[in-house]
Parts: structure tokens; sequence; C-alpha cells
């Protein structure tokens, strides 16, 4: 996958679900960040996470400069909280709520991701996006989705005024619903 960065200092963080990274106890995965062919970042072998600094090349952190100073006649842009639409992700899990995850996408890059919801039996997820075009993917690692075969589990997408975006419950290893905002 390919993201365009600005110059700077940044993490890469990486997850498993299952706490055994992606090498070496089921075959020998694993990643690399890479700028023009540079590998800046790579690994295979963590538990639940690993987090990996890195600088973008041609990023000089020794220089500094003073923060511009606006012109009196030049208005802020406004980042106010109207600018973001509300978003509820509601999960009721199966047996196995450790399985099931989600992310939502922006031009195929992930803009948010779901914690572990290991123990967990329901869960209201409140996000805040900007306006725009998304994907929402569901995950289950068994591929046997939120129903029926280990427990009646089931997720709803909704907006701050109970528009119902997608109901779903069974599907296999994922399902995924294109939104756009505002609705």
């Amino acid at each position: 996958q390919s993201v365009c960065l600005k110059g700077g200092n940044y993490d890469f963080i990486i997850y498993d679900v299952y706490g055994d990274g992606i090498c070496c106890d089921w075959g020998e995965g694993s990643y690399q960040l890479a700028f023009d062919g540079e590998v800046v970042v790579n690994g295979g072998s963590f538990g639940l996470s690993e987090t990996k600094p890195f600088t973008t090349p041609g990023f000089d952190n020794s220089v500094t400069t003073d923060p511009p100073v606006p012109s009196p006649t030049t208005d802020p842009p406004d980042t106010s909280p109207s600018d973001c639409h509300n978003l509820f992700i509601n999960l009721n899990f199966d047996q196995y709520p450790v399985d099931t995850s989600w992310d939502i996408s922006q031009g195929g890059v992930i803009v948010e991701t779901s914690p572990s919801y290991d123990g967990a039996t329901q869960v209201t997820e409140e996000l805040c996006l900007l306006p725009g075009d998304y994907v929402f993917t569901i995950y289950d690692v068994y591929q046997d989705g939120m129903c029926c075969k280990w427990g009646e589990g089931n997720y709803t997408i909704t907006t701050d005024v109970q528009v119902v975006i997608k109901e779903g419950a069974e599907f296999g290893a994922s399902e995924s619903t294109s939104i756009t905002l505002p609705i």
C-alpha cells in the first residue's frame, strides 16, 4: 500500500489480534516501510502490537522555526465540531468477541480502527468523521461472522439522528459498507 506523508516524525504501529505477531509460529511473515525503495522500518516478530518511530527522508529535526504570526485580517480556518459527523457502531458480540474487529478507511487509508474486544458482550463506539467517502469493514478471524453458530451477535452503524446505515450479523471473513458523510 502506498501513502503520501508530509515531512515529519511518525510512529508506525502494527497490531495482531492473537498476540503472536506475523512471524514465526505460523509462518515467516514480515513487514517493511520504505521511501523510494529505502527501508526505514521493518519487522515481524512482536506480540499484540509494535510501535516503531520513523522520520520521513529529507526532514531535518534540527531546524526550528518560529511559528508564523497570522495576519490580523486573516481568519483562522474553521475547525469547529460542526465539521464533524457522529457515527455510532453498536456491536453485540457472539461467544467470541475477540475474533471481531473493524476499520474505517478513506481512499484506501485506514483512518479508524477497533480496539480488542476480549471479554466484551456489547459495545457502542462513537466516532467523529469529517465529510467524505468512507468504507467500513468488519472482520471475523474465524470467518464465521457474528451470528449464528456461536451466538446471536450483530452490528449496527447509525448516525447521531438514528439513521441506520447498515445492520449485519451473518458474514464470512469480512463485510464492507460504503458510507458518504454527511448523510
